[in-house]
């Protein structure tokens, strides 16, 4: 005789599904939100560069400036790892999500991170040099 009442494995099966699914929306949350930050951090922190004048630039203006570059170096450095770490969050759920909740974040919005990441990463070196 089949009991129409679910089995602790089927009700264990359940609860594992709902938290994998609740934990892919909420990295996916994360992602965007670090996204949005990303996208306005780069478009309103940029570096200017020295002022030319006539004269050459003070010791003092070299110094300020080499500060400003340097603040804003380490900044991207840190995006660039809030990025890698949400990147492997995300790799991490896509291994334990079922495949229609893998699809419903599509593979062009990873690429978007990582091509995003990898322009932090690679401001970050330009300016160190």
């Amino acid at each position: 005789m089949v009991s129409s009442t679910p089995s602790r494995i089927d009700m264990h099966m359940q609860v594992m599904m709902e938290r994998a699914r609740v934990g892919h929306a909420e990295n996916l949350a994360v992602a965007s939100a670090l996204i949005q930050q990303l996208c306005l951090a780069h478009a309103s922190s940029t570096v200017p560069p020295l002022p030319s004048t006539s004269a050459a630039p003070t010791y003092r203006e070299r110094v300020a400036h080499q500060n400003q570059r340097e603040l804003y170096v380490r900044d991207m450095q840190v995006r660039a790892r809030q990025l890698d770490a949400t990147l492997a969050m995300l790799d991490h759920t896509y291994a334990y999500s079922p495949p229609f909740e893998v699809e419903s974040f599509t593979s062009k919005k990873m690429a978007h991170l990582r091509k995003l990441k990898l322009s932090l990463v690679y401001l970050s070196h330009l300016l160190l040099s």
